[in-house]
């Protein structure tokens, strides 16, 4: 979900994972704040690796799908960049070949429609069985 400021150390823009409470007509997060330094560090090293794939998929960028795969930190942990370059350009490759229509990143981002939705928001929990 969009952090919305609800941890504090973190994008407000950004998608996170929080506890939720189930209410009747949609589920509600939980507030949490502040995340400590070393988890918040990782978490924008996370945020940006995604940010790049958002842009290099609305762009067509084949240069900011190699510096985002570059950036993930277990990708870097388990390969060199040389390795990291050549694993990536075999990725692009298939997944065009096989997947994309012809016109690769930028067609796909033309033909495809990204839809936002929305919770309804109520103070009612639900009661869930066995709770």
């Amino acid at each position: 979900m969009r952090n919305g400021g609800l941890i504090t150390n973190l994008p407000a823009d950004a998608c996170v994972e929080l506890a939720c409470v189930a209410y009747a007509d949609g589920v509600r997060p939980v507030r949490y704040g502040a995340l400590p330094p070393a988890c918040a560090a990782l978490n924008e090293i996370q945020i940006t690796v995604q940010r790049l794939i958002a842009k290099a998929a609305m762009t067509g960028s084949r240069e900011l799908v190699h510096a985002a795969v570059a950036l993930d930190p277990l990708t870097g942990a388990l390969q060199t960049l040389p390795k990291i370059h050549e694993m990536t350009e075999r990725m692009l490759h298939l997944r065009e070949r096989e997947v994309m229509p012809r016109g690769g990143l930028m067609e796909w981002r033309r033909t495809t429609r990204l839809r936002r939705t929305s919770m309804p928001r109520s103070r009612n929990p639900v009661t869930l069985a066995g709770g």
